[in-house]
């Protein structure tokens, strides 16, 4: 489905966020943003975390 929505789209690459969980958690579970990246017929970036002014981190 998503490589004909690429396709149909016309998408350049795909931006995704994984949760950052543990390997473990990963190999039991599964990933959504790795399957993505693993079957994307564009360039893919895969994120785990965003970037925070330091005022705002606990």
């Amino acid at each position: 489905m998503a490589t004909k929505l690429v396709a149909e789209k016309q998408i350049d690459a795909i931006v995704i966020g994984a949760t950052g969980v543990n390997f473990f958690t990963r190999l039991t579970l599964g990933s959504t943003a790795a399957f993505v990246i693993a079957h994307a017929p564009v360039t893919s970036l895969w994120f785990t975390g965003i970037a925070r002014p330091e005022s705002n981190r606990r």
